[in-house]
C-alpha cells in the first residue's frame, strides 16, 4: 500500500525529476531546494500512511474483539453476558471506537443518542450468538476488504491523469509545471516562491468534489466536536484526525495530498473497481467524442447553408438540439468536457449571428437561445 501511494504521490505531483537528487549528488547540490521540498513532501506523505495504518489497525482489532466475544457468548463464557461495548456511550474517549463500530456493523452513528446506538449494537452482536447458522466468517473479512477498496482507488490513481483546472483550493495559479525546479522558479519570480505543481489532475469525479469539499470536511469535523446533535452516515472516513488541520494557510503541495488521500480514504466502503471506473470513463470519452462531431456538423452545416440558401429554415432544428445545452455532467472523467464546449461555443456564435442576421425569421429560436442553461465559462 505504501509503495503505491508513493507512486501516486509521485506522478500527480510530478515529482519524476526530483527523484534524481536522491541518486545524483551533483543534481542535488544544483537544486538543493527541489530537494528539501522532496524530502517534506515524503514526510507529509508518510504521515498520512501511518494515520491510515493506525486507522486500519484499530479497525482490525475492534473486528477481531466482536468476533472473539461472539465465541465466547455461544460458548456461554462471556462475562456478565455482556459485551465490550456495553459501556462505551458513557465514555468520550471510546467515541471513536463507537464510531468505528457503527461502520463496521453498518449502524447509523448518532451523536444525539449514543445510548440507543449502543443497543442497536448490543441487538446485533446477540443476533450473530444466536445465529444458529453461524457461517465460518473469514478472519477480519471487514477488514481486508476495506483494504482492497482503500488499493483498489490508490491503484486507479496510478491509472489517470488529473486534468489541470484553472483554479485550486488555495487560490494559488495551477499553471506552472511542478518539474521546475525551486531555483529556476527563483529566477523567474526574484523572489523564492513555493514551486506550484501542475494538476496532472482528469481523474474520479470524486477528486472535483473533494476539490471543493477539502475545507468542509475539515470544517465539518470541527463543528461535529462542538455540537453533539450531528448525523453521520456509517461508512468508514479514514485519516479523520488529519482532516482536522486547517488547509487554509498551506503550501500548494500539502493541500494537492490532502486531495489525494481524500480520495483514496473517503467512503471506500463504497468504492468502485478501478477497471470498472476506467471502462465508465472510455463510455463517456465515446459519448464526448460523438457529442463534439455533431456539433461540428451543426456549425458546417449552417456554413453550407449560408452559401447555397435556407439557413433560417435550419436554424431552428439546430436550436432544438441546442436547447439543453451540452449537459457536461455526462462527460466528467472522460477527458473531453473541454472539446465539447469548445464546440459547443462555436455553433452556439454561428447560430446566434444567424438569428442576429435574420431577427425575424428567427424570433422562436431567439425565444429558445434564452432558455439555453450555461455556466460561467460558458458566458
Amino acid at each position: 500500500m505504501e509503495e503505491v501511494i508513493v507512486s501516486c504521490v509521485i506522478k500527480h505531483l510530478t515529482l519524476i525529476d526530483a527523484l534524481q537528487s536522491l541518486v545524483n549528488f551533483q543534481y542535488r547540490e544544483e537544486h538543493g531546494e527541489e530537494y528539501d521540498l522532496l524530502c517534506k513532501i515524503m514526510a507529509e506523505t508518510f504521515k498520512k500512511i501511518n494515520a491510515m495504518e493506525r486507522q486500519l489497525q484499530s479497525v482490525a482489532e475492534l473486528e477481531q474483539k466482536w468476533q472473539s466475544e461472539v465465541d465466547e457468548a455461544q460458548q456461554g463464557k462471556l462475562e456478565n453476558n455482556a459485551p465490550f461495548f456495553h459501556d462505551y456511550h458513557f465514555f468520550e474517549n471510546k467515541m471513536k471506537e463507537l464510531e468505528l463500530l457503527c461502520s463496521l456493523k453498518e449502524v447509523l452513528f448518532d451523536c444525539s443518542d449514543l445510548e440507543n446506538v449502543v443497543l442497536t449494537l448490543r441487538e446485533k452482536f446477540f443476533q450473530e450468538v444466536n445465529s444458529l447458522q453461524q457461517k465460518a466468517v473469514a478472519p477480519l473479512a471487514k477488514t481486508k476488504a476495506l483494504v482492497r477498496s482503500l488499493m483498489n482507488r490508490t491503484e486507479l490513481l496510478l491509472h489517470v491523469t488529473i486534468a489541470a483546472h484553472s483554479r485550486s483550493t488555495t487560490g494559488t495559479p495551477v499553471d506552472t509545471p511542478a518539474c521546475k525546479s525551486a531555483s529556476e522558479t527563483k529566477a523567474m519570480t526574484h523572489t523564492v516562491k513555493q514551486p506550484v505543481f501542475l494538476r496532472s489532475m482528469s481523474a474520479p469525479s470524486d477528486l472535483e468534489m473533494i476539490a471543493n469539499e477539502d475545507l468542509e470536511f475539515t470544517r465539518g469535523s470541527q463543528r461535529r466536536r462542538h455540537h453533539p446533535t450531528s448525523h453521520r452516515s456509517s461508512s468508514f472516513t479514514l485519516l479523520q484526525s488529519l482532516a482536522i488541520e486547517d488547509s487554509r494557510d498551506k503550501p500548494t503541495y500539502s493541500v494537492l495530498l490532502g486531495q489525494l488521500f481524500a480520495f483514496i480514504g473517503t467512503t471506500p466502503d463504497q468504492a468502485v473497481s478501478g477497471s470498472s471506473f476506467l471502462s465508465a470513463a472510455q463510455t463517456r470519452w465515446r459519448r464526448g467524442s460523438t457529442r463534439k462531431q455533431a456539433l461540428v456538423h451543426m456549425r458546417e452545416l449552417l456554413t453550407a447553408a449560408v452559401r447555397v440558401g435556407g439557413v433560417t429554415h435550419l436554424v431552428g432544428p439546430v436550436t432544438m438540439v441546442l436547447q439543453g445545452g451540452p449537459r457536461i455532467e455526462e462527460l466528467t472523467c472522460g477527458g473531453m468536457v473541454d472539446q465539447v464546449q469548445e464546440a459547443f461555443g462555436e455553433t452556439m456564435t454561428s447560430v446566434v449571428s444567424l438569428c442576429a442576421r435574420y431577427p425575424i425569421a428567427c424570433a422562436n429560436s431567439i425565444g429558445l437561445l434564452c432558455t439555453i442553461p450555461y455556466t460561467r465559462s460558458e458566458e
